[in-house]
């Protein structure tokens, strides 16, 4: 793999904890939904008109997970236990690694490493090149929990996916004594860990914006926490879980979407609900994903039986439009340069809209149902399927 991304150190790994890495020397993190608040957006470009299929690379099972592109190589988990890391260009495996439960959740690469988490209760840190483990943590730590396995659910359900910032890997855990960790990416040791007062959950990934970090939970309750600390800053509390992650404005707006069928905008500073809009009807359930951040003032967010996709203006939650994507949308949107990029679950469709009309440039059918996010490179747009093939359309 090229250095020049990940910023490899001339010092071994082993002797990181003894003299301390100089982050100076390291890239930028490449993580899940493009930057530490969360935005999805991206400067990238993807298929502008109905593509076709470049290559497709075929797992052991379905594929939830969300791939992350650093250097030219995807980096995604299956339900058949394993984490790869294929090229690219040619859709050729590099490596894989073989865990002892699901991969539903999305990387994060840095420091010349790559971080996830499994079903089988622990944070990985693989060594970027050659998938080699560098360290384990364990996320079910007095848990409790039988066999030290993670519980998931029939419905929408992925585990927290890491955020890497300044040499420290955060991750929500469905742990209920030890709900939020931050790990030195390095050593795989222990910095903090938040326990609320009542137990709790997580299965939402966390979002960073100045010194705080963000994340949703699984008993109506969203945090607020200080990076360095983990003390507890402001709770907001809601009607419903909150399993998805925040997005987060440059000017510090928190935007979520909530099974209470609201999205919430919250100001990052205080705590204080700016608006929330209720989005689904009576009779239909939750809404899902990350918000997406659009240009012109937009927010993009899914719903699941609802089968939207739905935009609103950020600064009043009003909405602007609306897709029927005809199923499904927990995947999390993807705004790119004037197209939104939708997965529409069970219908098997990929979906390209103009970002500010919400009308239909393309889709496409691929071979099974689509639950992870759209990511996109120089016209190229890569996903995973419930028919276990990662696909690159171009």
């Amino acid at each position: 793999m090229k250095k020049q991304l990940f910023g490899l150190c001339i010092i071994p790994l082993f002797m990181l904890a003894a003299c301390g890495p100089n982050l100076e020397e390291y890239g930028p993190a490449v993580l899940f939904r493009g930057n530490p608040q969360r935005q999805g957006r991206t400067e990238e470009t993807g298929p502008d008109k109905l593509p076709a299929v470049k290559w497709k690379f075929r797992t052991d099972g379905e594929i939830w997970s969300t791939p992350v592109l650093a250097d030219g190589v995807l980096f995604f988990g299956s339900n058949d236990n394993s984490f790869y890391a294929v090229d690219a260009g040619s859709g050729k495996e590099l490596w894989r690694f073989k865990t002892d439960g699901m991969i539903r959740g999305s990387a994060a690469a840095a420091y010349g490493m790559v971080y996830f988490d499994s079903y089988d209760g622990y944070l990985y840190a693989l060594d970027a090149d050659d998938g080699k483990q560098v360290w384990r943590f364990d996320l079910l730590k007095d848990s409790g929990q039988e066999n030290h396995t993670v519980s998931y659910f029939q419905w929408d359900d992925y585990t927290s996916s890491p955020l890497v910032d300044n040499g420290i890997v955060y991750i929500g855990a469905r742990n209920p004594s030890h709900c939020l960790f931050a790990v030195d990416a390095f050593s795989g040791g222990k910095k903090w860990d938040f326990a609320p007062d009542e137990v709790n959950l997580v299965r939402s990934s966390p979002a960073l914006w100045g010194d705080t970090v963000y994340i949703g939970s699984e008993y109506n309750e969203f945090y607020a926490l200080d990076k360095t600390s983990g003390v507890l800053k402001w709770t907001v509390k809601t009607d419903g879980n909150i399993n998805y992650g925040p997005a987060v404005s440059g000017g510090g707006t928190v935007y979520f979407a909530c099974k209470d069928r609201n999205c919430y905008a919250v100001n990052g500073a205080s705590g204080a609900i700016i608006w929330k809009s209720l989005l689904a009807p009576e009779n239909a359930t939750w809404l899902t994903g990350f918000p997406a951040l659009g240009d012109g003032g937009l927010l993009y967010v899914g719903s699941s039986d609802y089968h939207k996709l739905i935009a609103l203006k950020r600064q009043t939650g009003k909405t602007a439009w609306e897709f029927d994507a005809g199923g499904w949308v927990w995947a999390s949107p993807l705004s790119a340069k004037g197209t939104v990029y939708l997965a529409g679950g069970q219908t098997n469709k990929v979906f390209a809209l103009n970002a500010a009309t919400g009308k239909e440039f393309w889709s496409m059918k691929v071979g099974g149902a689509l639950y992870g996010s759209p990511v996109v490179a120089d016209g190229v747009l890569y996903i995973g399927s419930a028919d276990g093939f990662l696909y690159a359309l171009e």
